[in-house]
């Protein structure tokens, strides 16, 4: 498994949001890349920008959760 520095990883995922025509298997050909590590790449970008909006926990988790407490008065 390679490990590939941050710097990297912050450049090919502008490169492939700044190049709208382009596939994932374009941008990860260019990059010398496999296109599943650049598309994990773009997914923890997402998912680190969605975190730092203000959310604690997935809705789907919240919404158990209040289920749960609405039900029994408590959460388990």
């Amino acid at each position: 498994m390679k490990n590939y520095p941050p710097q990297l990883k912050a450049v090919a995922v502008a490169l492939h949001q700044s190049r709208p025509e382009a596939t994932i298997r374009q941008v990860a050909a260019d990059l010398g890349s496999t296109p599943e590590t650049l598309r994990n790449w773009i997914r923890a970008v997402e998912v680190s920008r969605s975190r730092g909006a203000g959310r604690r926990c997935r809705p789907s988790r919240r919404r158990r959760w209040r289920r749960r407490t609405a039900l029994y008065g408590k959460g388990p």
